[in-house]
């Protein structure tokens, strides 16, 4: 006789549990903070926020984009993607993504000569790489960021976080991507979108659980004294 009750009391247990660890985890989109371009000559215009890469006029141009992950400071990254409006792309070619050695405020500073932060931008741990076309000019792409990223982003959760990038074309001499970028200034749809994982407060599954518990306590007492 006792079946029903004892049945009643598991299920308001178990949703307890449910509730207690039903945390989901949050997708946060943060807008680049500063773009640009560096040149095999190592030279940055900090003022211009223009991010071509590529060959243009036979010189091969690298870019970057800084994120400020203020906003994920003690959280934990599942996945990131990095999303950038294409602007102009003269040829099809493949676009990579790289980790930055360079110091932040370093890297936005430019300056002429800056052979090493112009290398950096170009080499290292690759972060993603997605191949482009013609067609695909003036719209937005979607790069899925590997493991190597989802880390670096961890490490600089809190802090500024900057992402390089260079593009190998078919081959000819005007072969970039982002060219005129610049007409966009504040370049607001270049976003590093990341996904965080479900968290449970100190304490949240202890007292739901016994909340959870002596409610279906009550409710087969009250059941036994009617």
């Amino acid at each position: 006789m006792l079946r029903k009750p004892i049945v009643t009391l598991l299920a308001i247990v178990t949703l307890s549990l449910v509730d207690a660890t039903a945390a989901r985890g949050a997708t946060i989109t943060i807008t680049n903070s500063d773009s640009g371009w560096y040149d095999v000559t190592g030279f940055h215009d900090p003022s211009v926020v223009n991010y071509i890469a590529g060959q243009f006029f036979g010189d091969q141009w690298r870019n970057f984009f800084v994120f400020d992950l203020s906003a994920v400071g003690g959280q934990t990254i599942t996945g990131a993607q990095l999303q950038l409006f294409t602007h102009e792309i003269s040829s099809s070619g493949t676009y990579t993504t790289y980790d930055v050695t360079t110091p932040v405020p370093a890297l936005t500073a430019g300056g002429s000569g800056m052979l090493g932060t112009y290398s950096d931008l170009g080499s290292g741990l690759s972060f993603g790489s997605i191949g482009l076309s013609p067609g695909e000019r003036y719209s937005l792409i979607l790069i899925p960021l590997n493991a190597t990223a989802i880390t670096a982003i961890q490490a600089n959760a809190g802090g500024l976080f900057a992402i390089g990038g260079d593009y190998l074309g078919d081959g000819g001499d005007e072969d970039y991507v982002f060219a005129f970028s610049d007409l966009d200034p504040g370049n607001t749809q270049n976003q590093l979108i990341l996904q965080t994982a479900a968290t449970v407060p100190d304490g949240g599954l202890t007292i739901s659980f016994l909340g959870g518990t002596l409610m279906a306590f009550g409710m087969l007492r009250r059941k036994f004294n009617s």
